[in-house]
């Protein structure tokens, strides 16, 4: 794309365009509510066309980025399904993650617990749950502090920004256990994708990354959805049998 092209994409964004995307990338990451409040304020504000849909409205601005391989994308939480939103660089990897401003030490603490959450996500590890085959691609907290490469004080300063900022999130309420957040999902999917093809999995159903979830009882089928997206695809009379191989499906 030649910068006359470039010049002519952003300049399809309005002053409504314009605030939206200023309110993104000063939340950081933010949740549907919020964005859907912003996108009500940007349209009262510059009069814009009460009746575009959010996703319209995104798909204006992520044309105008393009070109500066930024988008805006959102992506739901593994462990309830809420979505977030998020600007992100679609060329980005662990060690181009100029917003987080850690350190290579920090960033290598990253590296190792995101490892950890992959192979604790491997199917040939899934557990039993009320009869439920599940994949718990979770590490405990303690072993993601051994991870890092400083004082036990900075690991845990390291790891409460990571979750601060939605690299990584609590998957209990008693923060015991902990897991890839929203911000990872959405920044480094292609990525993950990439260096990881043989060991990451995307849900069925929503064809996201998937490390917590529900797991065919088949073993020889490598179906996998996320809790949420199980509720979602066995709604009303659907049969409750695996999508793929048709296998009995037992749900939480």
């Amino acid at each position: 794309m030649g910068s006359s092209d470039d010049e002519e994409s952003a300049s399809s964004l309005t002053d409504a365009h314009r605030f939206f995307l200023q309110g993104i990338m000063a939340g950081g990451t933010l949740s549907e509510k919020d964005v859907e409040e912003l996108f009500s304020a940007a349209k009262e504000t510059y009069k814009y066309r009460q009746t575009t849909p959010l996703t319209d409205f995104v798909e204006t601005i992520n044309k105008a980025l393009s070109f500066l391989y930024m988008q805006i994308r959102n992506i739901a939480s593994e462990l309830d399904g809420e979505k977030f939103y998020g600007l992100i660089n679609t060329r980005a990897d662990l060690e181009s993650q100029k917003g987080t401003q850690l350190t290579l030490t920090e960033i290598g603490m990253f590296r190792k617990i995101m490892n950890a959450v992959i192979e604790a996500s491997d199917p040939a590890k899934s557990k039993e749950r009320d009869g439920i085959r599940v994949s718990e691609g979770s590490i405990s907290v303690s072993a993601a502090l051994e991870h890092g490469g400083n004082a036990h004080s900075l690991n845990e300063r390291t790891l409460e920004r990571l979750v601060q900022e939605r690299w990584l999130v609590y998957t209990t309420p008693a923060h015991k256990r902990i897991t890839l957040g929203v911000r990872s999902l959405m920044e480094l999917k292609q990525w993950l994708e990439e260096n990881y093809e043989d060991h990451v999995s995307n849900c069925l159903t929503c064809h996201e990354p998937i490390f917590m979830g529900e797991i065919c009882q088949n073993n020889r089928c490598e179906v996998k959805l996320h809790h949420h997206c199980s509720k979602r695809w066995f709604t009303g009379n659907r049969e409750r049998v695996c999508p793929s191989c048709k296998n009995v499906w037992k749900m939480r």
